[in-house]
């Protein structure tokens, strides 16, 4: 019984964990949207592609990429994969 008790407090403390990661992991990107909002609130897009469309072409394609790879990092169904251990 007491193995059980105990058994089930680590298994909690590992949850907590994780969720004190993920939390940390969302204030980061809150952070990092708050950041693209002040960006894009200081500069007129609009006139900025008709002054210069190679210009944020070349970058709105580099930003796309980058949201791409992410976002096959973020959904790849093998991430969670435990990872073979020869030290057993």
């Amino acid at each position: 019984m007491f193995n059980r008790v105990l058994n089930d407090l680590v298994n909690s403390e590992r949850k907590l964990r994780e969720l004190i990661a993920l939390e940390k992991e969302k204030q980061e990107a809150m952070r990092d949207v708050n950041k693209l909002r002040k960006t894009f609130a200081s500069h007129d897009l609009d006139e900025l592609t008709l002054e210069k469309p190679e210009l944020m072409e070349g970058k709105i394609n580099r930003a796309s990429k980058r949201v791409l790879e992410k976002l096959e990092e973020l959904t790849d169904p093998n991430q969670f994969d435990e990872k073979d251990s020869n030290n057993s």
